[in-house]
């Protein structure tokens, strides 16, 4: 057999189809390197939204300690306030008790800041001069204490007493902040009753 001049075989290579498979292979490689990069901003923004709420409590901690020291700096000036007025307040409470089973017999107790306790007994349906007595016992606090504010309460949380007690002490107390500048009427059991 003769080869003839144009018989010689050619090989020839189709590199379409291995062109395809690179362009297929570097798009896979691009989108994943894509995806890697739109995976690691995310990851970044979510670190940084993290910090700045890290950062953000933290501020807020801060604020908080501030705000907390300044209310127990204001607590403390306000308990030594009212330790100091405490020293410059004088108070007088009045109690009149009565026994319910024989009203006639009940008593003026008078209780002071400086645990003094004084009874001015009251027996009877006339009792001017033991009303009269007790007046005394007032005045000679307030005259001993003429300086300073005197704070009377009468039947302070307690109304176990006579009308006619609770009315005549109270004008007693009434007339004595009238004439003294000092005295102060406070929880009148009068202006529980009204």
């Amino acid at each position: 057999m003769k080869k003839g001049r144009g018989s010689s075989q050619e090989i020839i290579i189709d590199l379409t189809s291995l062109l395809d498979i690179i362009f297929i292979l570097l798009a896979v490689i691009i989108f994943a390197l894509i995806g890697r990069t739109n995976e690691s901003k995310l990851a970044q923004k979510n670190a940084e939204y993290e910090l700045n709420q890290a950062e953000s409590l933290e501020s807020k901690a801060k604020q908080d300690e501030i705000q907390a020291e300044s209310k127990a700096k204001a607590y403390a000036d306000l308990a030594e306030t009212f330790s100091n007025i405490q020293n410059y307040v004088w108070q007088v409470s009045i109690v009149v008790p009565y026994d319910p089973n024989d009203y006639r017999k009940r008593e003026i107790q008078i209780y002071t800041k400086e645990q003094e306790f004084i009874t001015v007994g009251l027996t009877g349906s006339n009792v001017n001069g033991e009303y009269e007595d007790f007046e005394k016992e007032l005045i000679d606090y307030i005259e001993k204490h003429k300086n300073e504010p005197v704070f009377i309460s009468l039947n302070d949380k307690d109304h176990l007493i006579l009308y006619r007690d609770e009315k005549r002490i109270t004008e007693i107390i009434r007339k004595l902040q009238q004439d003294y500048k000092n005295v102060y009427i406070k929880n009148s059991s009068e202006e529980e009753h009204s």
